[in-house]
C-alpha cells in the first residue's frame, strides 16, 4: 500500500468506490491490524475518501479499531480515535468544501504529539501544491472536548429542538420556517419539511415517533405526518407566536403556550385538532411548558415571573412558585417529578421542591439572560442555554457548576438532552445544532480566545507581536513567533471598540463602550493612562506626528469630532500634550473618520449622508460633500492623497477630487451596502467588500468595474491588501460565512481559502504578507500563514 494514491488513481471509478468502501472492513475481518492502522493514518486514502464518498463512511471506518480482533498499541488507537473526531468535527465543513482537509486537520490536531498524527499532518502538508492558508496552532474546535458534531443546514437561528422517543433522531425548527429531522449518530439530515407561512418557535414529536408537532410565529399549530411530510392539521391555536409544546404521554393529546398577553395555555386533541381545554391563571405571557412524571400534571414558567403547576385532568391550579425578579424563560421536570428547574430573563436558574414549592437553590454564572433548561435522565444534572452563548452543566444536589461549553458563537436559543442522558443537543442564533458528549464535559476546557466577538485585530510594525480586542471588555496581546498569548489586558468595563498601535511598537491606544480610552505600555503590559470620554460611539486614528483622534456623538443633536495630540514624554509614557478640541458641524452620527499623511486634514463620514474635510490646524470646515443618499459609513484617502472613497448603505461608492471636492465618479453595482473600501498599493484599483457576498475590483481613474469577485455565501465584513514578492496584488477577505478567502487581483480569482468556526468578523496581515490573523464572532484567533505565493 505504499503507493496508494498512485493506485486509487489508476482505478476505474467505479473500482476506486469499492476499494474505498470495502477495503477497511476487509482489513479488519481478516485481522490485519497493521494494514488497518495504515490505512486510517494514510492522507492519501482519508483525502481519496472523503473526496469520492461522504465523510461520515470514513469516520465509520474507525470503529473498525475497536474490534477486539484488532491488536494495535494505545497510543496508535488513541491517535486513530483522536483523527476521527478531527474528521467528525470537520463534516459540516467538508460537506461543503472538500478541498478544507488538510486545513481542518491541522487546526484541530496540531497540538497533539502523537507520531501517527504527526505523520498524517505531515503528509497533509505535502499534499497541498497551490496556495493555502496553514494554521500556525490549533485554533479549532478540540478533538478532546465534549463537543461531537455540528449540523448545517439552516440558514437562520435554530430556535427549538426536540428529540424522538427513539433517541434516533433530533427534530428542529427554525427563525426560516424549515422543520428538520436528523439523524443523531450520523448527522445526516432525514427529512425536511417547509412551512413558508412564518417562522418555527417550538417542536415537539408524539410518543410514537411518527407525528411532529411544531407551532409558529403566526400562532398557529401544525401536526406533519413524518413519513409522507405532509400535514396532518393546522391549527389557529393563538394569536401571537407559538412559544412551548408538550405532548401528554400516553395521550393523543398536546399543551400549547403563545406569546397571547391572556397568559391562557390549550390542550389538543391531536387527532381531531379540537380544543379540549383552557388554563388560565398566569397574568402575562407563557414561556414553556414541562410535563411532570406520567403527564396528569403539568409545570409552566411565564412573563409574569412565576411558574405554575397544574392538575390537567381537572384544568385546576395546583401552586404558583414565586422568587424569580424577570420573566421566566424555560423550565424542566426531574424524571421522579420531585424537582423543577427554571431558567430566566434575570440571569438565573432555580431549583425548586415540587412537593413544596419551596425554592432549594439558585444557580448563578450566565451573563444574560437564559432561554431554557433541560435535566438529564438520571435528575442529578441539568443544562442550561443563555443569550451569553454558552450553555451551562449544573449539578443539581450541590448547584456546582460543572462545566461551560463555548463553542456557538452567539445566543443559544434551546436545549435537550438525550432520553439516554448521553448527548446534549443544543440550536443557537448562530443557525446551526451542536451535538456535545456529555461524559466528556470538563470543569475547566482551556480556553486561548476572547469570550466574545473580536472585533479588531492590530499587528505591531516589528511584526512581533499581534493586539485583538473584544466584546469581553480585554485586549489580549500575542507573540507572532510562539503564537502563544502573551497576556491579557483588563481595564475596560464595557465592549472594546478600537485601537491604535503606536509607531514605536510599544503603547497601544483602546477605546471602549464604556466611554474611556486607555494607553498601555506593551513592555510592561500595563495600563499607563486613563483618559474618560464619557459617550460610548468611539473610533480611533493615528497618524503624521503621533496624532491621535477619537470620535463621538455627544447627543442627538450635537454631533461632534474631537480631536487630540499625543507624544512620548519622560520615562516613555504616552502623554497628552493638545487639548481636546471639538469639530461641530456633523448632524448626525460619525462613522468613519481618515487623516491625511502629513497630519493636517481630517475626513469625517456621517449618517447626515456627507463626508466633512476639517483643517486640524485652523479647526474649520474646509468642504463638504454631499451625493449620498444613506449614511456613510466608511471613508478612505488614495495614497498619493489625490482623492477621497466614500462608502455609503446606499449600496454605491463615491470618488471625490480631494483638492477641489468635487464628486468625479460614483460606482453603483453592489446590490447591498458597502462594509469597507480599500485602495491597492499601486494606486490603480479599489476593492469594494459588501454585505451582498461580493468583492469587487474598480479602476479609480475610470469607474469602470473590472471584476466581481464570486465565492461568499454571505456579507463581508472586512478585506485587508498586500502584494506579495511578485508583486502581485493580493486581497484578503473575512465574511459572515465563516470562510476567509486570498484573492488574486491580477488574474481575478480565489487562491485560497479556510473556514473558520464561526463568523469571521475582522482580518489583518503583517507587513511581509505572508502571517494572516482572523478573528471570530466567537472570539477565535485563527494564525495562518500564506503559502505557495512565495518566490522560488
Amino acid at each position: 500500500m505504499i503507493n496508494l494514491a498512485i493506485r486509487l488513481a489508476k482505478m476505474p471509478s467505479d473500482q476506486k468506490r469499492a476499494t474505498l468502501i470495502n477495503l477497511p472492513s476487509h482489513l479488519a475481518r481478516a485481522a490485519r491490524a497493521e494494514q488497518l492502522q495504515y490505512l486510517l493514518a494514510n492522507f492519501d486514502f482519508v483525502n481519496t475518501k472523503i473526496s469520492e464518498l461522504e465523510p461520515q463512511l470514513l469516520i465509520e471506518d474507525y470503529e473498525l479499531v475497536k474490534n477486539k480482533n484488532i491488536k494495535i498499541n494505545t497510543a496508535h488507537k488513541d491517535s486513530l480515535r483522536l483523527i476521527q473526531n478531527a474528521i467528525q468535527l470537520s463534516t459540516h465543513v467538508l460537506k461543503k468544501d472538500k478541498t478544507q482537509l488538510t486545513e481542518q486537520l491541522l487546526g484541530r490536531l496540531s497540538s497533539q504529539k502523537l507520531p501517527l498524527i504527526q505523520e498524517l499532518l505531515h503528509q497533509a502538508r505535502q499534499s497541498k501544491v497551490t496556495p493555502w492558508l496553514r494554521p500556525l496552532k490549533r485554533s479549532l474546535s478540540s478533538v478532546e472536548g465534549a463537543l461531537l458534531r455540528t449540523l448545517e443546514g439552516h440558514t437562520d437561528g435554530v430556535t427549538a429542538v426536540a428529540i424522538a422517543p427513539d433517541g434516533k433522531y433530533v427534530v428542529s425548527g427554525c427563525e426560516d420556517g424549515n422543520i428538520k429531522l436528523w439523524h443523531l449518530v450520523t448527522g445526516v439530515e432525514e427529512v425536511t419539511l417547509w412551512d413558508n407561512d412564518a417562522s418555527i418557535r417550538a417542536v415537539a414529536v408524539t410518543f410514537d415517533g411518527k407525528q411532529i408537532v411544531s407551532g409558529a410565529q403566526d400562532g398557529t399549530l401544525k401536526i406533519w405526518d413524518i413519513q409522507s411530510k405532509t400535514i396532518i392539521h393546522i391549527i389557529k391555536a393563538h394569536i401571537e407566536a407559538i412559544t412551548a409544546i408538550a405532548v401528554i404521554k400516553n395521550t393523543n393529546q398536546a399543551i400549547s403556550a403563545s406569546n397571547d398577553n391572556d397568559g391562557y395555555m390549550k390542550i389538543w386533541d391531536l387527532e381531531t385538532g379540537q380544543e379540549l381545554a383552557i388554563l388560565k391563571g398566569h397574568t402575562s405571557y407563557v414561556n414553556s411548558i414541562a410535563l411532570i412524571q406520567n403527564g396528569q400534571k403539568a409545570v409552566s414558567g411565564s412573563a409574569d415571573t412565576t411558574l405554575k403547576i397544574w392538575d390537567l385532568s381537572t384544568g385546576e391550579e395546583l401552586r404558583t412558585l414565586r422568587s424569580h425578579e424577570e420573566e421566566v424563560k424555560g423550565v424542566a421536570v426531574t424524571p421522579d417529578g420531585q424537582k423543577v428547574v427554571s431558567a430566566s430573563r434575570d440571569r438565573t436558574l432555580k431549583v425548586w421542591d415540587l412537593h413544596t414549592g419551596q425554592e432549594q437553590m439558585t444557580l448563578k454564572g450566565h451573563t444574560s439572560l437564559v432561554y431554557a433548561v433541560a435535566v438529564t435522565p438520571d435528575g442529578q444534572k441539568a443544562v442550561s442555554a443563555s443569550r451569553d452563548g454558552t450553555l451551562k452543566v449544573w449539578d443539581l444536589y450541590t448547584g456546582r457548576e460543572l462545566a461551560t461549553l463555548v463553542d456557538h458563537s452567539t445566543d443559544v436559543c434551546t436545549v435537550a438532552v438525550t432520553s439516554a442522558g448521553d448527548s446534549i443537543i443544543s440550536g443557537s442564533w448562530d443557525n446551526t445544532i451542536k451535538i456535545w458528549d456529555l461524559a466528556k464535559i470538563k470543569e475547566y476546557e482551556p480556553w486561548e480566545h476572547h469570550a466574545g466577538a473580536v472585533n479588531k485585530i492590530a499587528i505591531t510594525s516589528d511584526e512581533q507581536k499581534a493586539i485583538s480586542i473584544s466584546d469581553d471588555t480585554t485586549i489580549k496581546v500575542w507573540d507572532l513567533k510562539t503564537y502563544k498569548e502573551l497576556c491579557t489586558l483588563k481595564g475596560h468595563t464595557d465592549k472594546v471598540s478600537a485601537i491604535v498601535v503606536h509607531p514605536n511598537g510599544k503603547h497601544v491606544i483602546s477605546a471602549a463602550h464604556d466611554g474611556e480610552l486607555k494607553v498601555w505600555d506593551l513592555t510592561t503590559n500595563h495600563e499607563q493612562k486613563t483618559l474618560n470620554i464619557s459617550p460610548s460611539r468611539v473610533k480611533l486614528s493615528m497618524k503624521a506626528g503621533y496624532q491621535l483622534v477619537g470620535y463621538y456623538p455627544c447627543t442627538d443633536a450635537d454631533e461632534t469630532v474631537k480631536v487630540f495630540s499625543v507624544e512620548i514624554g519622560q520615562e516613555g509614557i504616552l502623554e497628552i500634550v493638545q487639548e481636546i478640541l471639538e469639530f461641530k458641524g456633523h448632524s448626525g452620527w460619525v462613522n468613519a473618520l481618515a487623516i491625511t499623511v502629513d497630519g493636517e486634514k481630517l475626513i469625517s463620514g456621517s449618517n447626515d449622508q456627507t463626508i466633512k474635510i476639517w483643517n486640524l490646524k485652523t479647526y474649520e470646515i474646509i468642504a463638504a460633500l454631499r451625493g449620498h443618499e444613506a449614511e456613510v459609513l466608511n471613508v478612505t484617502i488614495t495614497p498619493d492623497q489625490q482623492y477621497i472613497l466614500s462608502s455609503s448603505e446606499d449600496n454605491t461608492i463615491k470618488i471625490w477630487n480631494f483638492k477641489t471636492g468635487e464628486k468625479l465618479l460614483t460606482l453603483k453595482d453592489h446590490t447591498d451596502w458597502v462594509n469597507q473600501v480599500a485602495v491597492t498599493s499601486n494606486g490603480r484599483w479599489v476593492v469594494s467588500a459588501s454585505e451582498d457576498k461580493t468583492l469587487k475590483i474598480w479602476d479609480l481613474e475610470t469607474g469602470y468595474e473590472l471584476a466581481n469577485l464570486v465565492g461568499h455565501t454571505a456579507g463581508v465584513n472586512e478585506v485587508a491588501l498586500i502584494s506579495d514578492r511578485k508583486a502581485r496584488q493580493l486581497a484578503i477577505s473575512a465574511s459572515d460565512d465563516c470562510t476567509l478567502k486570498v484573492w488574486d487581483l491580477q488574474n481575478r480569482q480565489m487562491i485560497a481559502s479556510f473556514v473558520a468556526e464561526s463568523q469571521l468578523t475582522c482580518c489583518a496581515i503583517a507587513p511581509n504578507g505572508m502571517k494572516v490573523l482572523a478573528g471570530e464572532l466567537s472570539g477565535r484567533i485563527h494564525f495562518l500563514c500564506l503559502e505557495g505565493v512565495r518566490d522560488e
